[in-house]
């Protein structure tokens, strides 16, 4: 009997230990967190080389979405703020979105990687959404990249260049900048 009754207060201990762990409150910094698949976890730094500050913020928006464009499928600037909401497509749903941001020359990289989960998984493309913020102190590029693509180049208004063989403005591409883009920006400057 004493067994019986050990075993059962034991498994309701552990049963209510987890389920105030899942959904529980907000973590702080430095501390684990049980999400479910359509959580989404943020980020934000305030670091540059060469004492360049930016800051960023980067979340998904669920686990995975049926939307068929990938790449920057919105955006808009606030100031010297650009928020944008994107699609990763990966070959599973089993992939876990990161985001990092590099200084380039004059511009800005904000790369998206995916990495796969441990385990097993539904073999079946997959579409991630994520939102995304980026925020300098000056006008900026910023080109947007998925794995080693580049997939869209953000400029903020005020932005303006000092190369003359260079033109930032993204009009005529739809704010994409591709290889064929490339190709026809050099056509243009030819004549």
């Amino acid at each position: 009997m004493k067994k019986k009754a050990l075993l059962t207060v034991t498994f309701i201990l552990i049963t209510g230990l987890s389920t105030a762990v899942v959904g529980g409150p907000n973590a702080s910094e430095g501390e684990y967190v049980i999400m479910d698949s359509s959580s989404s976890a943020s980020g934000t730094s305030a670091v540059g080389p060469n004492g360049t500050v930016y800051s960023t913020t980067f979340s998904v928006v669920n686990g995975s979405t049926t939307a068929d464009q990938t790449g920057v499928i919105n955006s808009s600037f606030e100031n010297n703020t650009v928020h944008f909401t994107g699609v990763y497509q990966t070959p599973t749903p089993c992939y876990d979105l990161s985001h990092s941001v590099e200084k380039s020359g004059e511009s800005y990289v904000f790369q998206v990687t995916a990495e796969a989960e441990n385990g097993t998984c539904t073999q079946v493309i997959a579409y991630h959404k994520y939102k995304a913020s980026f925020e300098a102190g000056e006008p900026y590029e910023l080109t947007v990249k998925h794995g080693n693509e580049s997939v869209n180049t953000l400029t903020h208004p005020d932005y303006s260049s000092d190369s003359s063989d260079t033109d930032h403005s993204d009009e005529d591409t739809g704010g994409v900048r591709g290889p064929i883009a490339s190709f026809f920006h050099f056509l243009s400057n030819l004549f």
